[in-house]
């Protein structure tokens, strides 16, 4: 079997299960197809090579003989998001300390229900973006501009993290202007409102006024990034209609990754009623699927030597169809082969241009945060949502996989940095330290030193 990675994503076993699960038996309502196996391990996540291909030509031959179709889809995606958060806010009004543990389980199964079916609808945009992206490049090559490709690829609707970062920057020209003190109370209200930007599929923290503190002094020593110039195509009907369908799928890929975000602040206090009940904490609760969950409420009590296996190697495998949680060193037998390191130069998909030069650093996750400083080229095999938090902070983005409406693209367009996406092996060729120049107008990282400091 040929596995593909799709993404990099880390997060725990609670949320791999529902999204495995909506990937299996969801996504045949939604997208008309479901898969049977994959992988989603602690270091990568990887689906079946040919039921991707596809799942591919059957949304393409949907996108060229019935655009109408996926518009429906596209429509159907949105409700669903709008639906997740709905279904989480309900959880506030509610008081669980003295509710009997089968409420628990009922108030659980009902939010993953809707956050499956959100879920569902996530490889519209992974089977769709070589098809978009070739359409695309071939369009402007056609019209002589051929540069214009990452300014065609920002959705037209603004998300709530394109809001957050538009706020932020207000917030840093007060503090630019009177320091501190005087953006106290705005920093505060930013704190509250943009909680959930500490989550990731529904689960996570609260931002902090301390993190969001760190965003800005990002933006302060960024400074400002010009945006490009856009110029105006001229289009025919059916060329402007399936523009503004990739740009609505990449939209909505942003959309229902934030509508997971902001649910998590509101599941937050079942989980926690749940993990105080089996005497464990939330963090170690969430390293358990919401049926092995259940039947420890029922049991009172959950394998706690289960959950320190999997604090580090884990993983939510299926195979025809049959889905098992893999942990320790049992998820070695699952992992892909790691490429070796070369030294050439690399090339990607142009995402948002720009130059930029600087010390290259591996992030594959919140544990990698930390190494990123001012100046910095980031490289991950993906971008995703959390990594709001660091992306202020770098001077460019590299990534293995995505393509035109990929996060790191949205992203990158939002926050103004220069980005290549689809490299497929950056994360591999370079390492921490390694100097390297981009040239994201054409899609090109050289390599000029190895191993600096």
């Amino acid at each position: 079997m040929a596995w593909v990675l799709v993404t990099s994503r880390q997060y725990p076993i609670f949320s791999r299960a529902w999204v495995n699960q909506a990937f299996h038996e969801d996504q045949k309502r939604s997208l008309g197809m479901g898969f049977d196996s994959y992988k989603s391990l602690y270091n990568g996540i990887y689906a079946d090579g040919k039921e991707l291909a596809k799942l591919s030509r059957l949304l393409v031959k949907k996108a060229e003989r019935d655009p109408r179709a996926v518009w429906r889809m596209c429509g159907a995606w949105e409700k669903s998001c709008k639906e997740a958060v709905a279904a989480a806010a309900a959880l506030e009004k509610k008081s669980f300390s003295e509710s009997p543990d089968e409420r628990l389980i009922e108030e659980l199964e009902r939010v993953v229900r809707v956050l499956r079916k959100g879920a569902s609808y996530i490889f519209l945009h992974h089977a769709l973006d070589p098809y978009f992206e070739s359409w695309l490049k071939g369009l402007l090559e056609r019209k002589g501009k051929a540069d214009q490709l990452s300014s065609l690829i920002a959705p037209r609707r603004r998300t709530g993290l394109s809001e957050a970062h538009t706020e932020l920057k207000r917030i840093t020209a007060a503090v630019r202007k009177g320091g501190y003190s005087a953006a106290k109370k705005k920093i505060a209200r930013y704190t509250r409102k943009y909680r959930w930007l500490g989550y990731d599929t529904a689960l996570g923290n609260d931002l902090t006024r301390e993190e969001t503190k760190s965003k800005i002094e990002d933006v302060l020593l960024s400074g400002k990034s010009p945006s490009p110039r856009r110029k105006r195509l001229q289009l025919s009907a059916r060329e402007n209609d399936r523009l503004s369908l990739m740009q609505e799928i990449a939209y909505l890929t942003s959309l229902r990754s934030e509508s997971h975000m902001k649910a998590g602040p509101f599941l937050r206090p079942l989980l926690e009623e749940i993990a105080r009940r089996l005497s464990v904490s939330y963090d170690v609760l969430v390293r358990f699927t919401p049926d092995e969950i259940k039947e420890g409420l029922r049991k009172g009590k959950i394998d706690e030597r289960e959950a320190e296996k999997r604090k580090e190697r884990f993983g939510y495998v299926m195979l025809g169809g049959r889905c098992r949680v893999i942990s320790g060193s049992g998820v070695s037998r699952y992992e892909e082969k790691k490429e070796k390191r070369t030294h050439e130069n690399l090339k990607g998909l142009p995402a948002y241009p720009g130059l930029a030069r600087g010390p290259v650093r591996i992030v594959l996750g919140r544990a990698d945060f930390w190494k990123v400083r001012p100046g910095d080229i980031l490289v991950s095999k993906t971008t995703k949502e959390d990594f709001v938090l660091v992306l202020h902070r770098c001077a460019g983005i590299i990534t293995d996989i995505g393509g035109v409406t990929s996060h790191a693209a949205v992203i990158a367009r939002e926050l103004r940095k220069p980005c290549i996406t689809a490299t497929q092996h950056a994360t591999h060729a370079l390492k921490d330290g390694d100097l390297v120049e981009m040239d994201a107008a054409r899609g090109v990282v050289r390599i000029k030193n190895v191993g600096l400091p």
